[in-house]
């Protein structure tokens, strides 16, 4: 899985089905972060869903103004979404990922035209939505379809709602006219007028109202307001929608809140039932409509409100009884949470019925400050006193009798993860006396309560950035470790090193090693003890021992002290340890530093030999066996703790063991002067070979040749004319042979180095003698 520009992609493969949790942190340069985690639920096939459009078109325009559609789509399965016309007027375009659909009619396209839009997702599902665009002219007027109120009480609140449409379905602006305003009759932007007439006001009170289009259009409606001295009684009206569809069954229960309301204050009402199926009833004082175990099938009813004074308000609708589906609740619920974060479970559900879903949480969750909104977004912020586990419980009602609910434990686990700390200098070295700036940050998967800096054990006071300043009074290394502490207690820390350079020390320390008991030609095969001189004019600073195969490989520091002392001819308390090492030639150095920056070493060459690895780990795979007749090609590829910092063919530690032995010897890299003649450095009585056998195991060889016998009775006590013939012997415990291309060579008793008869040092590497 990646992120890239804020885009996760990620393709699973075979073996990961299943649940995967999945965690995404965003962080600032000023070390604040948040976290998002969710759970993605996969598996080896994918039911996809269809969308579904959830917008309505106005279907009139004219030529006069651009007709303006902004088409609304959901999908189950929140796939990308993309919008297309299939049928369209011409001119008309549409917004292939928003659904913003635009069109400017001509004159000659006054009419009706068909529409047709489709929404596909990405994966193919699509649905259509199909409708009659109506081309006018010119802009139609809109019109007002309410019958006034003419009757009012003096000294009782008038209200009257104009309900106006306009065919092109544009905002309309409601006004009254000036006399009626004087009067104090009011109307507001949804068209509701108010008044409270006074006793002067009594009689006949005409008013003009009028309604206005964004195009000009207009209509006006004018009627005469009789205020009388007795109060007139005004027929209630029912204000509530009803619910139109239920389930099934004995255990569904039908219920529709009846709302209805009087203009006249105080009045109280009484609900009925005009017209029901068997078993449905109605409360006549809170108008709650019920149904206990609803019959399939459509039907008619007829609710009613009526006043003391027997003028009453009906409602007619039509209840379809059907088999209803119980919603499904499709998400996995983190069940894990750190205290002082936020807890956030989005509840994904879905009803197959298209019924529209509530959410609810048990009382206990509630009661522990847990909150969840009509979106089934579940949100909460425990403390350390929430430490445990809680079990929650989140219901879905799709409001015709199918529920569902979902009970999880959420453990709330204290928090130990230490803060993350970094730490930095302006420079790495400085001369003494200098001062030295530091800045600290940290970072915390909750929050970082405190942070610390000590510098050679010290504090060091750090300002509102982190940054904090030290003088350097004394030369050598000097530490600084910068702390950083959560709520929880967790503590996360840095390092940085300075050094600082005394520049008054001028000479360089001097170094001159052994390994105690190791002669040139020996092996080493246990933990040796290192003879040293180290003296210098000032203080010492460091020293460490580092080593390099002898082929010229990379130094590789083995150990280090920093708190050195000078010595003169005496045991360090430090070892040379082979057991770290692959058999081979190395070059062991030993490096010595002083406080004025001046570094020196001495090196030494040992051959390590033996199986006394402690720790070590040697793993190998036949990947590929090929069975071809006389010789079977296998490939194996094996990994080895001692080269596990050395990257091979397989990454580090690992290497393929098709053909490759790792040989090394101990003659090491040949000068610069070979290397332009194409030669390579000349074998002596002392030179090793090291091979590395198929599993793992390493091998020794030491080359000694043999006299060539016919020629040593030829030229009798002439030693340096004596030619010998390449050979090597096998180390002890090595079962194996080494042999190579048979040729004739001559050993130089100064140097002790054997040559070619054309004068060429001896390698079997050399092409001259078979570039083994």
């Amino acid at each position: 899985m990646t992120i890239n520009n804020d885009v996760i992609t990620w393709t699973p493969s075979a073996n990961q089905f299943g649940s995967a949790e999945v965690v995404l942190r965003v962080a600032d340069n000023q070390g604040g972060s948040d976290t998002q985690s969710f759970t993605l639920n996969l598996s080896n096939f994918a039911v996809n869903r269809a969308p579904s459009i959830t917008s309505a078109p106005n279907t009139v325009t004219n030529i006069e103004r651009e007709y303006q559609y902004n088409l609304t789509g959901t999908d189950p399965d929140n796939d990308l979404l993309l919008w297309s016309l299939d049928q369209a007027p011409l001119g008309m375009v549409i917004d292939v990922t928003t659904g913003t659909l635009r069109w400017n009619p001509t004159a000659n396209q006054i009419g009706e035209h068909t529409v047709a839009v489709r929404l596909t997702d990405a994966l193919g599902q699509y649905v259509g939505q199909e409708f009659t665009l109506n081309v006018t002219g010119v802009n139609t007027a809109p019109q007002i379809v309410s019958t006034p109120i003419t009757k009012a009480t003096q000294n009782q609140r008038y209200t009257y709602t104009v309900i106006a449409t306009d065919p092109e379905n544009d905002a309309l602006a409601y006004s009254i006219d000036s006399i009626s305003r004087n009067k104090g009759i009011t109307i507001d932007s949804n068209g509701v007028i108010q008044w409270t007439p006074t006793t002067s006001q009594v009689g006949l009170n005409n008013v003009e109202v009028t309604v206005g289009d964004t195009q000009g259009g207009t209509a006006s409606q004018t009627y005469g307001i009789n205020v009388g001295t007795v109060a007139t009684n005004n027929a209630p009206s029912i204000t509530s929608t009803p619910v139109f569809v239920t389930g099934i069954g004995s255990t569904t229960t039908y219920r529709y809140q009846v709302v209805a309301t009087d203009p006249d204050a105080g009045d109280t009402l009484t609900y009925q039932l005009l017209s029901s199926p068997a078993g449905m009833s109605i409360s006549s004082t809170t108008g709650l409509l019920t149904w206990t175990n609803p019959t399939a099938g459509t039907h008619q009813i007829v609710v009613g409100a009526v006043d003391r004074g027997g003028l009453g308000a009906a409602q007619r609708f039509t209840l379809t009884a059907r088999a209803n589906s119980n919603p499904v609740i499709s998400s996995t619920a983190p069940t894990t949470v750190i205290p002082g974060s936020t807890y956030v479970y989005d509840i994904k559900a879905f009803d197959a019925d298209g019924d529209r879903l509530t959410y609810s949480l048990d009382a206990t969750s509630l009661g522990k400050g847990m909150t969840l909104d009509n979106l089934g977004r579940l949100r909460w912020n425990p403390t350390t006193s929430n430490v445990g586990s809680h079990n929650v419980v989140v219901a879905v009602d799709d409001g015709n009798g199918g529920t569902n609910s979902q009970s999880y434990n959420l453990v709330v686990a204290a928090d130990a993860i230490a803060p993350q700390v970094r730490l930095i200098a302006l420079s790495d070295t400085v001369n003494l006396n200098d001062t030295i700036t530091f800045q600290a940050r940290a970072t915390d998967n909750i929050k970082v309560a405190g942070l610390q800096l000590l510098v050679d054990g010290t504090d060091v006071v750090l300002d509102a950035n982190g940054i904090g300043t030290v003088k350097a009074t004394t030369a050598g290394t000097i530490r600084a470790i910068a702390k950083a502490t959560d709520a929880a207690g967790n503590i996360g820390q840095a390092t940085f090193d300075v050094f600082v350079v005394d520049p008054s020390d001028v000479t360089a320390p001097t170094v001159d090693f052994k390994l105690e008991g190791i002669n040139d030609g020996d092996f080493v095969k246990a933990p040796t003890s290192i003879r040293a001189t180290i003296t210098d004019d000032g203080s010492l600073d460091y020293y460490r021992l580092l080593v390099a195969p002898i082929d010229g490989s990379e130094f590789k520091e083995i150990w280090r002290n920093d708190n050195p002392t000078q010595i003169n001819n005496g045991l360090l308390a430090e070892k040379f340890d082979p057991s770290l090492l692959q058999n081979d030639s190395y070059i062991v150095r030993l490096e010595v530093a002083d406080n004025g920056g001046k570094i020196s070493y001495a090196d030494q060459v040992v051959d390590v030999a033996g199986e006394l690895k402690l720790g070590n780990f040697r793993l190998s795979f036949t990947d590929l066996e090929v069975p071809v007749t006389g010789i079977p090609i296998t490939l194996t590829r094996t990994y080895d703790t001692l080269t596990s910092n050395d990257t091979d063919d397989f990454g580090y530690g690992w290497r393929m063991e098709f053909r490759d032995t790792d040989l090394r010897t101990s003659v090491g890299k040949p000068t610069e002067e070979l290397e332009i003649l194409g030669r390579q450095n000349g074998f002596d009585d002392r030179s090793r070979v090291y091979i590395t056998l198929p599993g793992g195991k390493r091998e020794v060889f030491t080359f000694k040749p043999k006299v060539d016998q016919e020629t040593a009775k030829v030229v009798g006590p002439l030693t340096s004319a004596i030619m010998y013939r390449p050979e090597f012997e096998a180390d002890d415990g090595v079962t194996s042979t080494l042999t190579v291309k048979d040729t004739y060579i001559i050993r130089n008793k100064n140097t002790g180095k054997y040559y070619g008869l054309s004068g060429n040092p001896y390698n079997p590497a050399d092409g001259l003698y078979g570039g083994t």
